[in-house]
């Protein structure tokens, strides 16, 4: 399952560069334009400069955790509704219900499996360009779509 997207934005957010280099090396293969933070108050920063079509997030930042630069960038106009992947070492259903309250729908466990990494992103991207789709639509063509 490797669908490369056509020039599609992703910022990666994690303090360690190993990681940030192999996701970063993955997602250039596969066609997606790769931005990359170390830190939150970084993200925050290039999710409102590049706006990008998802946010790839760790958990453990050294500056602020990424449930709080989730909560960030939901609370501002120019990021809020970009796609956020958890990326953590530990999933629990406390941090699940956590994680849809700061507006992550979706996470992945450390360490990523690649082509299951890239399975969610297509999926994440495209829910994404469909809803973009029926917004661009007519009333009558959302009428028929939703009927």
């Amino acid at each position: 399952m490797q669908r490369c997207n056509a020039r599609k934005t992703i910022l990666v957010v994690d303090d360690d560069p190993q990681v940030q280099f192999a996701m970063q090396k993955r997602l250039v293969h596969c066609g997606f334009d790769v931005v990359t933070a170390a830190s939150g108050r970084e993200a925050v920063r290039c999710a409102s400069q590049f706006r990008p079509h998802a946010i790839l997030l760790d958990v453990r930042l050294p500056d602020f955790d990424g449930l709080e630069v989730a909560s960030v960038l939901q609370d501002c106009e120019r990021t809020r509704g970009i796609p956020i992947v958890f990326v953590t070492g530990k999933v629990d259903s406390h941090f699940k219900e956590t994680c849809r309250q700061r507006g992550g729908l979706y996470y992945i466990r450390k360490p990523c499996d690649p082509d299951l990494l890239l399975h969610l992103l297509n999926s994440i991207l495209d829910k994404e360009n469909h809803s973009d789709e029926i917004q661009r639509a007519s009333p009558e063509q959302r009428k028929a779509h939703a009927g």
